[in-house]
């Protein structure tokens, strides 16, 4: 039997378990902490029983349907949540294979070597394999000790079925689309005073997402009316928001990876990316298929956001054909042979 223990379980993440249950010939199940919001048919996109457990107790006091000792591989996010760990340890205790989901990603300084020294004595043991999003994630782990034959790549992956590109860039509205949460870290207030700076009436920018600093990015946006700070939307809702823009940006802060990025590049969208998230490393050709900027800096920020109002058609039609082949970067299919490879018998 193989089991995921994911963190959280978006619905991304259940058409990746999914398009690998379909090719497994083993049982397949999840075990995933209660979401604060119902969420129905997971077990549909799955295609596998998903058992939901709470973050305080253990695994054994709340899953009975299968026991630990008949798990094959375990493949888990990371650590500190009490029934993912109880049953990685008895998994480990009956001589299962442990692989980590782990998605942080490569940076220089004290901090990140810090952590490197703590992963190394306290958590390298837990684990057998590691599961990584891409070029970043695999880079920290090899400055952190862990053999390059131990490491998969793929980990996050958008449904190419769900985000197509249906419209060529030169033909869409003069639009930038920003997907994130309202939190500090996420970075909208300066991508609003950028985009305010650069001032340009031809161009819109609209939000999509949800949280407590709705209501001051809301407010700070007032008096400009080409910018509009929208609500959350599912999936299959933000196919075509993504397809009415030109360009997405996402200003984090800080982001181990951003699924997001991976979902606009599929729907053919330029890329706008601050030089801290991870995906860019594998999706953004810098001046090919979209510009990077630092997100710390509001004056970084404008000069992206001129530079690519300024493109020609011409240039859009490139920046489409380049932005189609790094997509392919990130697939469900990539996600699946990663897997089988971590779960092969050796």
């Amino acid at each position: 039997m193989i089991v995921f223990g994911w963190r959280g379980f978006p619905q991304y993440a259940a058409r990746c378990v999914g398009a690998f249950v379909k090719t497994c010939s083993e049982p397949v199940v999840v075990v995933a902490p209660k979401p604060l919001v119902p969420v129905k048919g997971m077990e549909q996109l799955c295609g596998c029983p998903v058992y939901w457990v709470d973050r305080v107790h253990d695994f054994s006091s709340q899953v009975s349907a299968f026991k630990p000792n008949e798990v094959t591989n375990y493949i888990v996010s990371g650590w500190g949540i009490p029934a993912l760990d109880d049953l990685r340890e008895q998994v480990h205790k009956n001589n299962g294979r442990v692989i980590t989901f782990f998605d942080h990603c490569y940076k220089c300084g004290f901090t990140t070597a810090l952590k490197g020294l703590r992963f190394r004595f306290v958590h390298r043991r837990k684990f057998d394999r590691f599961f990584v999003p891409g070029k970043s994630g695999r880079r920290l782990l090899r400055s952190w000790g862990v053999a390059d034959r131990l490491i998969e790549e793929g980990m996050y992956a958008a449904d190419a079925s769900l985000f197509r590109n249906t419209t060529p860039l030169a033909q869409r509205a003069k639009k930038i689309i920003c997907v994130a949460q309202y939190i500090g870290w996420k970075n909208a207030r300066r991508l609003i005073l950028g985009f305010q700076k650069v001032n340009n009436p031809e161009w819109s920018l609209e939000f999509y997402g949800s949280g407590p600093l709705k209501g001051e990015l809301t407010e700070l946006a007032k008096g400009s009316p080409n910018i509009s700070i929208n609500d959350f939307l599912q999936p299959e809702q933000l196919c075509a928001k993504y397809n009415e823009a030109r360009f997405f940006c996402l200003p984090s802060e800080s982001e181990n990876w951003g699924l997001v990025v991976h979902e606009a590049a599929l729907s053919g969208c330029g890329l706008l990316l601050s030089k801290y998230v991870g995906s860019a490393a594998d999706l953004l050709v810098e001046g090919k298929n979209g510009l990077s900027f630092d997100p710390f800096d509001v004056e970084s920020i404008a000069l992206a956001l001129k530079s690519a109002m300024a493109l020609t058609d011409a240039q859009l039609e490139e920046m489409g054909r380049v932005n189609a082949q790094m997509a392919n970067a990130a697939s469900l299919d990539k996600f699946v042979d990663a897997v089988s490879r971590l779960t092969a018998k050796t």
